[in-house]
């Protein structure tokens, strides 16, 4: 489990965490986002993911929902819906262990999508005469929700894995992503994955 290998690491300043502080580890994202990356490296591609996230693995973010409301984790065990913000920035650095893989991110959503030309696609279908004005309201307001910094703007991280054999990712980029994200392999690395 993930507390054994953190618990046997003497690195655990590659979380930059002081001794009281509640860390979450997730080993099954980081095994998917391994698994994906070797996959890549193997048969090309590339590969995006999109979640709710932050860039640390600090903190407590656990929380459950039943019907669309937040409720205790521990109220009706089985019966709620159990959640925790992706470490995106964790996830960014397992990829980046593999050869043949370049990452890029993580990026806020809306900032993700605003390059990618979401309000401009958004201004040409609300052009089409056949959008009626309800039409028009719900996509509105869908595009402000996916891009508002206090909505899905910034909770949401975009994340890019692409193969090198392929794509020359040092000078072109994947589509909505910066030259200056790509991550670099880290020097040291701590595996929380179970060899």
């Amino acid at each position: 489990p993930a507390s054994v290998a953190l618990s046997r690491s003497s690195n655990l300043a590659a979380f930059d965490a002081a001794p009281d502080d509640t860390l979450e580890v997730s080993p099954g994202a980081l095994a998917v986002v391994d698994h994906v990356a070797g996959r890549l490296a193997r048969t090309r591609g590339s590969a995006l993911f999109v979640d709710y996230g932050k860039t640390t693995c600090l903190g407590d973010t656990l929380r459950a929902f039943k019907r669309h409301r937040q409720v205790f984790p521990l109220r009706q065990p089985g019966l709620v819906d159990l959640t925790t913000d992706a470490d995106f920035a964790a996830c960014a650095r397992q990829a980046a262990l593999v050869d043949n893989v370049a990452v890029f991110g993580p990026v806020p959503q809306g900032e993700w999508l605003g390059r990618m030309g979401i309000e401009t696609r958004l201004k040409a279908i609300l052009d089409n005469a056949a959008v009626t004005d309800a039409d028009a309201d719900t996509l509105i307001s869908a595009c402000e929700r996916l891009l508002d910094p206090d909505q899905m703007g910034l909770r949401y991280k975009v994340l890019a894995l692409v193969d090198t054999l392929r794509h020359d990712a040092s000078s072109s980029p994947p589509a909505g992503f910066l030259p200056d994200e790509l991550v670099p392999p880290p020097a040291d690395a701590l595996s929380v994955i179970a060899p």
